[in-house]
């Protein structure tokens, strides 16, 4: 059976997602056509955001405060790319920017 509540599920769910955003964001940073380099920004935000969900959920079932903040890192910066795009990640970006420096979850 599967235990829905397993974080450390969600967590390397989210870790693989954000992996291939940061690999991926580094080839665009070595790309000098422009329409590869556009392609490989899609990319690398549809990897940012198939990382937001897993995290999100580890982060709401998680029990453990320091998973919690790790957790929170990753979904700062995820927030912080995506925070002009939707009023979601603006609220996210300031949630878990206070998480990560109090290292208080709440």
């Amino acid at each position: 059976d599967i235990n829905p509540n397993y974080e450390y599920g969600y967590i390397g769910a989210g870790i693989l997602y954000y992996n291939q955003a940061i690999e991926i964001q580094e080839k665009a940073a070595n790309e000098f056509d422009d329409k590869k380099y556009e392609t490989l920004v899609k990319e690398f935000e549809k990897a940012l955001e198939n990382a937001f969900d897993p995290f999100e959920k580890a982060y709401g079932i998680s029990k453990d405060n320091a998973v919690k903040v790790n957790i929170a890192e990753y979904l700062k910066n995820i927030c912080y790319r995506f925070q002009d795009k939707d009023a979601k990640f603006k609220d996210g970006y300031a949630k878990y920017d206070e998480v990560v420096k109090t290292g208080q979850p709440k």
